[in-house]
């Protein structure tokens, strides 16, 4: 029969679990509410269902306000501290 010439991977339940959490949190939902949404209360348990691969990074750090000052863009940037009063 031809059926038996096509190949598949088995999907497994745990398969689908880490591609709904990789999702969520690709969303932007945030990983405390990823985990109450799973049911998890472990970070090292969530953390074992990601897909990093999956999840854009890119302006991951926008909503810090951090930026670099346009005159020393291209150039080696060495943070000091503040001085205190």
């Amino acid at each position: 029969m031809a059926y038996h010439r096509i190949f598949y991977t088995t999907i497994k339940f745990h398969d689908l679990r880490a591609t709904f959490i990789t999702n969520l949190l690709n969303r932007g939902e945030s990983l405390a509410r990823v985990m109450a949404i799973v049911g998890h209360s472990q970070l090292k348990t969530t953390n074992g269902y990601l897909r990093k691969a999956g999840v854009e990074i890119i302006g991951g750090t926008d909503k810090l306000g951090y930026g670099i000052p346009e005159d020393t863009l291209g150039e080696v940037v060495y943070l000091q501290p503040r001085a205190t009063e």
